[in-house]
Parts: structure tokens; C-alpha cells; sequence
């Protein structure tokens, strides 16, 4: 399993922003402060259900927005997925579209895509 494509929307200093990644090593780098780190909380959210860098979800929306979006789809064996994070006045996490209820459901099917995201 791999993570094929992350989209962003109102995520820390990101308006928006769509990444394709290729199966194997993908690289990020550029000068500080450019948003390296934040891609890899988005990604880590998607997994996890919580930021590793603060506990104020509010501070994961882009100044002066009301809500934002994270997209990744991911690639396995033989099927695709898509795991959606809506951060706003509450947060809310879908699988394929359809909206859970557990966090449990998502650290299940996130957590095997990001470790073998290579």
C-alpha cells in the first residue's frame, strides 16, 4: 500500500495544494519555513487522528479560514482508497466517502499506508 496523492485546502500555510507521489522514495526539500513539515502532519493526521505538533486544531486552519481539508489517496494491491480529514468547528474523518465514527476505523486502514509508503 502507498500513498498516491495528497490534496490540501486551508491547511497551515497552504490555500491548496495537490502532491503526486511515486511508488517508492519520495523526497521532500526546499528552504525552511516553505511547508515540508506541514505535509508530513497532514499525512500524520490522516493516520493518527491528531497533529504531532500542537493539541488546537483551530492552529491547523489557515489564518482568517473557517475550515480545511485534507485529502491522500492511496494505492492497494489491486484497489484504491481515499482518506478524507474536515477540520472546522469539529473534526470529521471519512473512509471511501463514507464518514466513521471510531477513530479506531481509521488507524486500521491509514496506518498500513503510511508505513509501506515506499
Amino acid at each position: 500500500m502507498y500513498i498516491k496523492k495528497i490534496i490540501i485546502q486551508n491547511f497551515r500555510n497552504y490555500r491548496y495544494q495537490e502532491l503526486e507521489l511515486k511508488q517508492g522514495v519520495n523526497i521532500l526539500y526546499g528552504d525552511n519555513a516553505q511547508g515540508k513539515t506541514n505535509l508530513i502532519e497532514a499525512i500524520y493526521l490522516c493516520a493518527l487522528g491528531k497533529s504531532f505538533r500542537t493539541k488546537k486544531e483551530k492552529e491547523l486552519i489557515q489564518l482568517e479560514k473557517k475550515d480545511s481539508k485534507i485529502e491522500i489517496f492511496y494505492q492497494k494491491s489491486d484497489r484504491e482508497g481515499k482518506i478524507q480529514v474536515q477540520i472546522g468547528d469539529t473534526k470529521s474523518y471519512a473512509i471511501n466517502g463514507i464518514k466513521i465514527k471510531k477513530l479506531s476505523e481509521l488507524l486500521r486502514k491509514s496506518i498500513y499506508c503510511v508505513i509501506s509508503s515506499r
